[in-house]
């Protein structure tokens, strides 16, 4: 089977267990792995005067969460980065089109 398998991520140990769980769970499904990790556009905001204008927001450090969780995973699964509008578990879960698989994580310390 293949297919695509989507965890999102944001730095905590709870994150982390649950991104072993989607890694392991695509090696076996022959799947591809995406890790996401999100970020809120509202609180991005627009600096400067004239033409010259800088943006700045949480976007850059949510990639950079997703990028060091999938290069600290291995394996000879495919892995891609991707940023995601901010969304809670709970709201995927009720509203995803898809099978949503929530990992346990209650025995990280």
């Amino acid at each position: 089977m293949s297919g695509t398998i989507v965890v999102g991520v944001d730095g905590s140990p709870t994150a982390r267990m649950a991104s072993e769980a989607a890694r392991d769970l695509a090696s076996a499904l022959g799947a591809t792995l995406h890790v996401v990790s999100a970020f809120d556009s509202e609180r991005s905001q627009v600096f400067g005067s004239g033409s010259n204008k800088w943006h700045v927001s949480d976007a850059d450090k949510a990639e950079h969460v997703a990028r060091a969780v999938a290069d600290t995973l291995g394996g000879d699964i495919d892995k891609s980065i991707g940023r995601v509008l901010g969304s809670v578990a709970n709201s995927v879960a009720h509203n995803a089109p898809c099978d949503v698989s929530i990992a346990n994580t209650y025995d990280v310390d």
